[in-house]
């Protein structure tokens, strides 16, 4: 009876787990697809770019290491926004195909490569998306006179950091906590994982008066703050009175 409880409680605590990482598939999927949309439109302005500028103009009114730099920021802009975009499609086909056909585990394994990927995608957006700064400030170098250019040029740049303090702040605003350091518990580590009760490793065990007090040392050595120190003090004298406790005889009834 109490080893069907204990299975029965372990593939409760798969399925409870396997929905939370559906619900973080789903959010990676809808990202890739924003973002890919995004980026394929910007790599569609570099190209109409490309095809549609005066550059026959330009070799003749300017000199042709400003067309050459225009060019190439152009280019470079489009092929940073054409790898995101190729990223965005490789993520929502392949990550939810791997978790639905793939084996034990997958589901796991699909988010945790989409969870990296989309980091790598996003700074294949912002680069494309600064490389765009340049890519305009010389082609308006090779297109107009300097009068123009020059405060075209300054409205660039001001757009620029504009833009990237806006982004400082907002990722800011918006960090994630720290893992732990924030009182999180990492579901795919953590002792409770139902793979690796399932393999036979046991959880780990409780925390001793001794690890309690050589945990205090190591926290006040560190200064990790008064906080944590009182936390474990407060554990510490917990255990302490759970030992008194249960070294007390009883009395014994008359």
């Amino acid at each position: 009876m109490l080893l069907a409880d204990k299975h029965d409680l372990q593939q409760r605590l798969k399925l409870q787990i396997l929905q939370i990482e559906e619900k973080e598939l789903q959010h990676y999927t809808t990202n890739a697809n924003s973002l890919g949309t995004q980026a394929a439109l910007l790599a569609g302005f570099a190209f109409t770019t490309l095809i549609e500028a005066p550059w026959s103009d330009m070799l003749d009114d300017s000199p042709k290491w400003l067309v050459l730099m225009a060019v190439c920021c152009d280019v470079v802009a489009m092929i940073f926004q054409v790898m995101a975009t190729l990223k965005s499609v490789q993520l929502s086909i392949l990550g939810p195909k791997l978790a639905l056909r793939g084996p034990d585990g997958s589901m796991k394994r699909a988010v945790l490569a989409m969870r990296r990927q989309e980091i790598i995608m996003h700074w294949y957006f912002y680069a494309g998306l600064c490389v765009f700064h340049p890519a305009a400030t010389f082609t308006v170098w090779a297109m107009f006179p300097w009068e123009i250019a020059c405060a075209a040029s300054i409205a660039l740049a001001i757009g620029l950091v504009w833009m990237l303090i806006d982004s400082i702040w907002l990722s800011d605003a918006l960090l994630l906590p720290a893992g732990r350091a924030a009182g999180v518990q990492n579901l795919w580590t953590d002792s409770s994982d139902p793979d690796r009760l399932e393999s036979g490793a046991a959880a780990a065990p409780p925390r001793t008066l001794t690890a309690t007090r050589v945990a205090v040392k190591r926290d006040r050595t560190k200064g990790r703050g008064a906080r944590a120190a009182s936390t474990v003090d407060a554990t510490a004298r917990r255990l302490i009175d759970q030992i008194g406790a249960k070294a007390t005889p009883r009395a014994s009834p008359i």
